[in-house]
């Protein structure tokens, strides 16, 4: 399955965060009525590549947009990186390393100076519906709300 949140204006530009996605089953911590043998679907992740931190509109996320952040580049640090470990690797490692870090570390600015208004806009409503479709298991529950730039 392909996850492509995007936004796009006709005839000027588009943004869109994709990850490739594999159903599975999943733990739920409790049955919700199901019997010996039974399991709920969710989703597992296919493609681990970091979110690009620079086009991130900061002061828009909650607590749980970080935390989901951190968590989703935690995850693609800890599985990726075991396979750049030779010293011809270093230079990926490096740049793995810098695009995996938490998302409040280095004292990042928000890019309002880096991108137009409608830009900003449309990253925020990316980054938001991006979010808010985290891979979870089902029945789903409630997203992180969203919060739109003026």
């Amino acid at each position: 399955v392909s996850n492509e949140p995007g936004y796009y204006e006709d005839g000027q530009y588009g943004i869109r965060i994709e990850n490739l996605l594999v159903v599975e089953p999943k733990y739920t911590p409790n049955s919700f009525g199901l019997k010996d043998g039974g399991s709920y679907l969710g989703f597992g992740r296919l493609t681990l590549i970091p979110i690009q931190r620079e086009l991130i509109w900061h002061s828009l996320l909650s607590q749980d947009h970080v935390d989901w952040l951190d968590a989703y580049h935690a995850e693609v640090w800890l599985k990726i990186s075991p396979h750049l470990q030779r010293p011809a690797d270093s230079g990926a490692l490096e740049w793995l390393r810098k695009n995996t870090r938490p998302l409040r570390a280095g004292g990042e600015t928000d890019r309002r100076d880096f991108l137009g208004s409608a830009a900003v806009s449309a990253l925020a409503a990316v980054g938001a519906i991006a979010l808010s479709t985290k891979a979870q298991a089902v029945p789903e529950q409630s997203g992180p709300s969203t919060t739109s730039a003026q």
